[in-house]
């Protein structure tokens, strides 16, 4: 479960990056 669980973690820390990722070229760069 310990390897799940961490599975689960990574995943989560993935699907933050690729969303932060969007979010930095969906807003222009220069405001």
């Amino acid at each position: 479960m310990g390897l799940g669980i961490e599975v689960i973690s990574r995943r989560g820390e993935a699907h933050l990056f690729y969303f932060r990722i969007a979010l930095i070229k969906a807003v222009p760069l220069d405001r």
